[in-house]
């Protein structure tokens, strides 16, 4: 993709995924969603995996220009017998060009502290690399002891406490190192994930409006590295923040400060020297992630997870924004802010599904998710980070790297795009980025607008969620007021919308219902709704910089699908004309009688149409003898006529047919409406009948009939505030309609009088 999709940067959106705080978690604090960036955007899978080995891959961009990074379990960058903790060196290359060269440095270096063992007598502890960072040239290194017993998968001992760390220090660029072999710096589970703020090259001059880099700034969480899946210990929910000034020794505690300002920013606040009791967070997501499953949720695998974990924060000069990429088993988890201390906000939150989604080489997860700031474009708007998975068929398990793609929003913008029927937003709109509320399931965001109709995306991810979404955001506002969305697959178990569907705009960072809102044809609320079945939503004039459809989640499994959504700011949408037909006829209407008999007239606001019993008067493929009434305003595109009908005077089982017509030339009508007094019929001038409904006993009926491109739906309903009821459709691309009103036909010679109570035409 190369950035670029159409000429355009596929950017981004901050997508905040419907995840809920239980609501019997007293007093939990979710972060602000963020207002600063318009879109937000990330790879489906790792685009870059290099030939390397290992997890974690913390990184450091030192005065020689090289990126220095440390991994876990693995031989590293170059093949040289595996290790619990290596060090590397990149010297040459780019992501954007898949051309990285690199070697490595060191391996087996530091100390463990926990020399406990697992039942089976091997130790308990291994090393783990947590944070890097590079100042004048020196490399200091987080490393803690993290356990590695064996037991059943996510829920045995492994990964789920981290009880000690310590920085280590290398003066020459990672080849030798040294430690305070004495004891942990960060002992007893507190502060005891490392990771260090990533300034730019060597940390140094990389803010220069302030003095804030002056520091070294390490962030922390307690008890782990992230959500500890067999609480043996707390779960971290909370981001702790330390400085240090670059002059001074990394390695002393005693020179370390804690920030006590709280979450809200603002004003610095520090700690007495060495005080890391003092401690408050700087962010703090007391979230839990995927809180409820489905039946279809694969047993055993873990859930409800916490979403603060090992990853990094990243200043982006560019854009002078701070960037803390998180993430749990399924999800990214990405938050921003204006200085290193917040406040942080969430910007995005990206959902890949279980495991056995699954997860396949182009759409997967990970974790240590760690952006190294060398990488990050020249305008900031394209990030590279790493994240590393080993699950299913997908082999992460190396610097495995995708891109993040942001906008920020532009307060100065307003929309300016002109109506345009064919001019699709979701094609043109700059930086157009796909949203979706959970996981797209099969990796296939691009699918919501390629103009292909027949292939499914769908959001089942397991999670019993109660909404689902699709939409998109874009990197300036546009007027807006139609969005057209075709449906995907068939499922027994969901795929729908179970109820409450409804079109939003994005207007200020906030979600607003789309006033005046139909759809075409009526949605079913049920699996009828599929498959790859097309619906329109039209609705007032209105402006946004996203927009999305959203809904109850159907079935046992709690999902929706997809397969295209359209948005237009349309010549078509939202005019509606009503005629009650209080009289007289106005100029939009010509009445037609090709024979002598047929009359009209207006009895108590509705509109008669009399045909005597003195002769026929058909219309059929080589005769149009009925009287009618017809109008030529509908446009050349979308539209919906609709009339309530009462047959006044007829004889049930006659010979006629009422209703509302379409006129497509000489002797070439559709007309739907009442047949013979006992039944609905959508029939076309010397054609079968195209939809009936053949058992219809009373005398009043609402008529609907819709053109949807060159579609057309037959609709009914027996009373004026029951749903729609869809007869069927035909599909008659042949010819453009040249009118469309009111019909009465007979071919025997029986009286009828039918009243029309009012008409509304819909364009």
């Amino acid at each position: 993709m190369n950035g670029v999709r159409n000429g355009i940067l596929v950017a981004v959106f901050l997508l905040l995924i419907g995840f809920t705080v239980d609501e019997g978690r007293a007093h939990a604090i979710v972060p602000e969603e963020s207002t600063f960036f318009a879109t937000a955007f990330i790879d489906e899978g790792s685009t870059y995996n290099t030939v390397s080995d290992g997890d974690l891959w913390p990184s450091a961009w030192s005065n020689d220009d090289n990126l220095y990074l440390a991994n876990g379990d693995g031989w590293g960058w170059t093949n040289q017998g595996w290790s619990d903790i290596a060090f590397n060196r990149i010297t040459s290359g780019h992501p954007d060009n898949g051309n990285l060269v690199g070697n490595r440095v060191s391996a087996g270096f530091g100390p463990l502290w926990n020399q406990s063992t697992c039942g089976d007598g091997s130790a308990k502890y291994n090393r783990k690399p947590t944070g890097l960072t590079s100042r004048g040239g020196t490399l200091w290194l987080a490393v803690q002891d993290l356990n590695r017993c064996p037991g059943a998968k996510f829920y045995g001992p492994s990964f789920n406490d981290a009880p000690n760390a310590t920085i280590l220090k290398s003066t020459d660029k990672g080849a030798t190192w040294t430690w305070n072999a004495t004891s942990p710096m960060f002992p007893n589970s507190v502060f005891t994930t490392v990771f260090f703020l990533d300034w730019g090259k060597d940390g140094v001059d990389n803010d220069p409006n302030s003095n804030w880099d002056d520091y070294i700034y390490a962030y922390g969480t307690d008890y782990n590295w992230r959500d500890s899946f067999n609480n043996s210990v707390p779960d971290p929910t909370k981001l702790y923040l330390a400085r240090i000034l670059a002059t001074d020794n990394v390695q002393d505690l005693s020179k370390w400060q804690f920030w006590t300002g709280g979450l809200n920013g603002g004003a610095q606040s520090w700690s007495g020297y060495g005080n890391v009791a003092a401690r408050q967070p700087v962010l703090q997501d007391d979230r839990r992630i995927y809180p409820a499953v489905t039946a279809g949720f694969p047993s055993g695998h873990i859930r409800d997870m916490t979403p603060i974990s090992q990853g990094s924060v990243t200043y982006n000069r560019a854009l002078n924004r701070y960037i803390y990429l998180s993430w749990t088993e399924y999800t990214f988890e990405f938050y921003e802010a204006p200085a290193p201390w917040g406040p942080w906000k969430r910007f995005l939150s990206k959902d890949f599904g279980t495991y056995s989604s699954p997860w396949t080489l182009s759409k997967n997860g990970g974790y240590t998710t760690v952006m190294p700031s060398k990488y990050i474009s020249t305008d900031g708007k394209r990030m590279w980070f790493n994240a590393n998975t080993f699950e299913g068929p997908v082999n992460n398990y190396r610097f495995s790297l995708r891109r993040l793609f942001v906008t920020p929003h532009n307060t100065a913008l307003a929309p300016n795009n002109a109506r345009n029927d064919v001019s699709n937003l979701a094609v043109t709109g700059d930086d157009k980025t796909p949203i979706a509320g959970a996981s797209f399931h099969q990796g296939n965001p691009w699918a919501l607008n390629d103009g292909v109709k027949n292939v499914n995306a769908d959001d089942w991810n397991g999670e019993a969620k109660s909404q689902s979404y699709w939409g998109y955001t874009w990197s300036r506002p546009y007027n807006l007021n139609k969005v057209v969305y075709t449906t995907g697959a068939s499922f027994p178990d969901g795929g729908y919308f179970s109820g409450g569907l409804k079109v939003q705009v994005l207007q200020n960072f906030q979600w607003v219902d789309a006033g005046g809102l139909s759809v075409s044809p009526d949605y079913p609320y049920n699996g009828t709704a599929a498959p790859y079945k097309t619906y329109t939503f039209k609705f007032n004039d209105t402006w946004g910089d996203g927009v999305r459809i959203i809904g109850n989640a159907g079935g046992a499994e709690k999902f929706t699908a997809i397969s295209e959504l359209e948005v237009y700011y349309a010549n078509s949408a939202g005019t509606t004309i009503l005629d009650p037909f209080d009289g007289p006829l106005n100029g939009s209407w010509t009445w037609s009688a090709p024979l002598a008999g047929p009359a009209y007239s207006f009895v108590a606001g509705k509109f008669r149409m009399t045909l005597p019993g003195s002769g026929t008067y058909d219309n059929w493929d080589f005769i149009d003898q009925s009287p009618k009434l017809m109008r030529t305003d509908m446009g050349g595109g979308d539209w919906t006529i609709e009339t309530r009908l009462n047959l006044a005077s007829y004889s049930a089982g006659s010979d006629f047919h009422a209703g509302l017509a379409v006129r497509f030339g000489t002797n070439n009508y559709f007309l739907w409406g009442n047949l013979q007094g006992n039944g609905l019929e959508l029939s076309r001038s010397g054609f079968p009948a195209l939809a009936a409904v053949t058992s219809y006993a009373g005398t009043e009926v609402s008529l609907r009939m819709r053109k949807l491109g060159s579609q057309y739906y037959a609709d009914y309903r027996q009373n004026p505030g029951d749903a729609w009821v869809s007869a069927g459709s035909v599909n008659y691309p042949s010819v453009a309609p040249l009118s469309v009103g009111l019909m009465a036909k007979s071919w025997a010679a029986v009286p009828l009088t039918a009243d029309f109570d009012s008409f509304t035409l819909t364009k």
